[in-house]
């Protein structure tokens, strides 16, 4: 185990909070109607916002600043490629709650 400078620990600390940040700001855009492409371009801002760069754009050709999907009514992601998958997709109100299975 490495243990860490007080200032790398610091470093952690400001990253995290940054992290946080960001997360809590694309959570506040969810709602039903707003696109994954609306929610991954405000991520994006707030990253670039706090002189950050988004670790997923670009890792093994991910185009995108975070990942988003939309759930399937049985519970699954839509994960193929297909003409209809490629357009951006809106967001669709489902409760919240324990899972059945």
């Amino acid at each position: 185990m490495r243990v860490l400078t007080p200032e790398q620990i610091e470093k952690m600390r400001t990253v995290c909070r940054l992290g946080r940040e960001i997360l809590d700001i694309g959570a506040a855009a969810i709602r039903p109607g707003v696109t994954t492409e609306e929610i991954d371009r405000i991520v994006h801002e707030a990253t670039i916002a706090r002189n950050a760069y988004p670790s997923p754009l670009n890792y093994n050709g991910f185009p995108k600043s975070c990942c988003t999907y939309v759930p399937r009514p049985n519970g699954g992601a839509i994960t193929r490629r297909s003409s209809r998958a490629q357009a951006p997709r809106r967001l669709a109100a489902r409760p919240l709650g324990r899972s059945t299975r």
